[in-house]
């Protein structure tokens, strides 16, 4: 399904599908003036639930097989003889839960940001802030991008379910959910209406800082005392260039940049103003949360600097959490 202009007189008229849109209707008002359109976005709906649980059943089947393993030799403070998960206590379990969720994550986010990169090496415009703000991209092959962004969206689903399984201790439950969701809207809004490019970039910058974020945090799992949650003796210093170095990344990523993007789509985007107001709104809500996140990070960064730890303020509410803090006997 390709778009293109009618004509230089109607700059909002596009045919898609063979079908005129108007891009000065709501996108969805638009969306249903083409059986054909639907039904292409219909297929892409099947893509994206398959993919969905494809990361499910390969994130049960990893963990299973693989990761716990590795969590058991690797886990300082893990019994010699514990022969599974089961057989430790409920921090070390909760610790072990904590370290492969983290290398899951790594690992995929990892694979989607050379995925992104090879996509914008191989495109004219991969690099050209310029034609970024030339959106809505109709003439972009998208063979290749559609199904990256189908994969993006399926793996927020997947981060969807998995907060609701198991991270409904966080403090920041609530937030975390928001976030997915918003991510949802975005990646598959990316392809739904042809801003890709703008896209691509964002989900560049927002993977690199989660890839810092999780090599550090299992850098801590790993040298890290479970009941003491103090780093190992030693570990003090590395634990703090672990932690700066996020918090430089974070900022630079999470706030500058996607700050940056925000502006730059207000001021230089040739987008209709709905469009453009859906966009800025969304990514807007979405540095809200970054900026929020990074907040806890710096003061986290300020702990480390001044106590030689920290405590993680966004992780576990349940007293008995090996990240929570113990309850004052009365």
């Amino acid at each position: 399904c390709e778009c293109s202009s009618v004509d230089q007189t109607h700059p909002d008229s596009f045919i898609c599908c063979g079908t005129p849109v108007v891009s000065s209707l709501p996108i969805f008002a638009n969306m249903v003036l083409s059986q054909q359109v639907q039904d292409s976005q219909l297929d892409s709906y099947f893509w994206v639930a398959g993919f969905a649980v494809a990361f499910l059943a390969a994130r049960w089947l990893i963990l299973q097989f693989v990761l716990r393993p590795i969590a058991l030799r690797l886990l300082p403070l893990y019994t010699k003889n514990a022969k599974s998960v089961q057989e430790l206590t409920e921090k070390e379990q909760a610790w072990a839960t904590k370290f492969c969720k983290y290398l899951w994550h790594c690992g995929c986010y990892i694979l989607m940001v050379l995925w992104c990169l090879k996509i914008l090496c191989n495109e004219e415009w991969g690099f050209s802030l310029q034609k970024f703000a030339d959106l809505p991209s109709f003439t972009d092959d998208v063979t290749e991008i559609k199904y990256f962004f189908w994969v993006q969206t399926a793996w927020y689903i997947h981060g969807l379910i998995e907060t609701i399984w198991i991270e409904t201790s966080r403090k920041d439950f609530g937030m975390m959910l928001g976030h997915h969701i918003i991510s949802v809207v975005l990646t598959y809004g990316a392809y739904l209406w042809s801003v890709h490019r703008i896209g691509l970039l964002v989900t560049a910058e927002q993977d690199i800082g989660d890839i810092m974020l999780y090599m550090a945090k299992i850098y801590q799992k790993l040298f890290s005392d479970i009941n003491k949650q103090q780093p190992l003796p030693g570990q003090e210093v590395n634990h703090t260039l672990w932690l700066s170095a996020t918090g430089v990344v974070w900022f630079l990523t999470r706030n500058v940049s996607l700050a940056s993007i925000c502006w730059g789509i207000w001021t230089y985007c040739s987008l209709h103003e709905a469009w453009r107001w859906l966009l800025f709104i969304f990514l807007d809500l979405l540095l809200v949360m970054q900026i929020v996140w990074g907040g806890g990070l710096y003061y986290m960064c300020y702990t480390q600097f001044t106590a030689g730890h920290f405590h993680d303020m966004w992780h576990d509410r349940h007293p008995n959490s090996p990240q929570s803090p113990p309850k004052k006997k009365n």
